[in-house]
């Protein structure tokens, strides 16, 4: 009969033992959910903007390979940058490349396009003969979504 009063004694000092922890689950899951929308916030800020720097590298892939086509043709420097013009113009008209066409109008976004003779070292020739073209866009900039809540853009 002993064996039985010391094993209650035991359970009532679990019970009182677990009821002083019980609270303790509920700032921990906090954490762990301030920390799973931290990870997913950084996953969506960087495939953002890898989308958009790959959208921006294909638009000026896309306008030198006009100015070169356009040089190829006959044609002469002015005739080529103008043909980047156009290019960069139809190319903020597509679909998806609404943050592009705002900075385009805005004249945020710097556009230089070069002409070389060589591709390796590509130097700057800029007579509009040459027959590699390089267009370079500058000036883009990317909003952010978690690293605006933390006060960096």
């Amino acid at each position: 009969m002993m064996h039985d009063r010391i094993e209650s004694r035991r359970l009532l000092t679990g019970a009182r033992h677990r009821s002083r922890q019980g609270g303790v689950i509920a700032p921990l899951a906090a954490v762990a959910m301030l920390a799973l929308l931290a990870v997913a916030g950084l996953a969506t800020d960087a495939s953002f903007v890898v989308l958009n720097k790959s959208r921006l590298q294909n638009i000026a892939d896309s306008a030198a390979l006009n100015a070169a086509k356009i040089v190829d043709d006959g044609g002469d420097q002015t005739d080529a940058e103008n043909g980047v013009a156009s290019s960069l113009t139809y190319s903020a008209g597509m679909a998806g490349n609404g943050l592009f066409s705002k900075d385009l109008r805005a004249n945020i976004l710097s556009v230089t396009t070069e002409f070389s003779e060589t591709l390796d070292p590509f130097t700057d020739g800029s007579t509009g003969d040459e027959p590699f073209v390089r267009v370079t866009l500058t000036g883009f900039t990317l909003p952010t979504f978690l690293l605006r809540v933390l006060g960096r853009n």
